[in-house]
């Protein structure tokens, strides 16, 4: 028996040391200049100081990149006679990291739209992606320890014993990698922002750099049809279910929103328009997710086929639209955020989650 309490104590220390171990090299490791889309910090940056600069009642378009590519802001300010500002970010950031971006820069009289593709609402935003592993390691710990507990365990043990090992060998090597890739080191913000000021109007063709984005927060040259794409390429919808989760965090983020004195909005994303997204299984996914937003008392702009459009719109992806087709969503949205804010005027319903246990 005693022999037995010995061993059992021996071996609580040793699995004690290999987890502290790990969790030593996981810390270890964050910051390391790996391969990842470090410029979304830039894209965020300067969003971030269109919408504190931005005087006024303005409108915030928060939402991944169907909304920063394809949409005029400035079209959509004249015709809507206030400020607007395109937050449109990375499709592969997490829901609660995009709503985050509302809750920080909206304000008491300001409007946010979230034009989410229909992906997010089908997802779980808690669960780790591979993609947002490596922007965490690389450049976003920020994002890891704003998150409770649960959350960041989630994303220490999704990151495997061989990518931590070559994270930090990347890490010991910091010197020579960084002397290979030099663009895997943000510059400070203020420097960026002052970089973006010198040279982004020198740009003239297509890059997915911030340098691309104009005073409004909208991707510029996105002229021509540079892939082919169609509503094959989407994820199969047949076994996609909306996510109560994610319908709550949505619900939430508006009740805080409202809290503040902001006005919130879901409208739409882009979708290509073919006989896959035509068909009746995709057509009942978009009217589910819209319908079980309207049950939970979310404000809706317009329909969820509000924005479908033919393959020869789109630019480099089935979420962006090219240049063409710009001015015709932008039109869309004028037209349906209009209707939608003369129909809820005067209204204050609750945002109230239904009773359906969100996990």
């Amino acid at each position: 028996m005693r022999l037995t309490r010995i061993y059992l104590i021996a071996a609580a220390v040793a699995a004690i040391s290999i987890i502290g171990s790990y969790a030593a090299l996981y810390r270890y490791q964050l910051g390391a200049p790996i391969l990842a889309s470090y410029d979304v910090k830039n894209w965020l940056r300067l969003k971030e100081r269109v919408a504190a600069n931005t005087q006024g009642s303005k409108i915030l378009m928060v939402g991944d990149s169907n909304v920063l590519f394809g949409f005029d802001s400035t079209y959509a300010q004249s015709k809507l006679g206030r400020p607007v500002v395109n937050m449109g970010l990375h499709g592969g950031l997490p829901m609660d990291w995009i709503l985050s971006v509302a809750v920080r820069n909206a304000k008491p009289g300001d409007t946010v739209v979230f034009p989410l593709v229909w992906l997010y609402y089908t997802s779980d935003y808690s669960a780790p992606s591979d993609w947002m592993l490596d922007q965490i390691v690389a450049w976003d710990v920020e994002y890891l320890n704003s998150l409770p507990f649960n959350r960041r365990l989630k994303y220490f043990t999704a990151l495997s014993p061989l990518k931590l090992v070559q994270n930090v060998d990347t890490q010991m090597n910091r010197g020579a990698v960084l002397k290979a890739n030099p663009h895997r080191k943000l510059l400070p913000k203020d420097e960026a922002l002052a970089y973006y000021d010198q040279v982004a109007s020198m740009q003239t063709a297509f890059s997915y750099t911030y340098l691309n984005m104009n005073a409004r927060g909208d991707m510029r040259h996105t002229c021509g049809h540079l892939v082919e794409v169609s509503g094959a390429s989407y994820p199969p919808p047949a076994k996609a279910k909306v996510n109560p989760k994610t319908v709550k965090l949505m619900v939430d983020t508006i009740k805080l929103l409202r809290a503040r004195g902001v006005q919130a909005y879901v409208s739409a994303s882009v979708v290509v328009d073919d006989e896959t997204t035509r068909a009746p299984r995709f057509q009942k996914l978009l009217t589910d997710i819209w319908g079980e937003l309207r049950s939970n008392g979310v404000p809706l702009i317009g329909s969820p086929t509000d924005y479908f459009f033919p393959p020869h719109a789109f630019f480099n992806t089935n979420f962006h639209l090219n240049c063409d087709a710009t001015r015709a969503r932008t039109e869309i949205f004028v037209k349906k955020f209009e209707e939608a804010v003369n129909a809820s005027s005067g209204a204050n319903a609750d945002v109230t989650p239904t009773n359906r246990d969100a996990g």
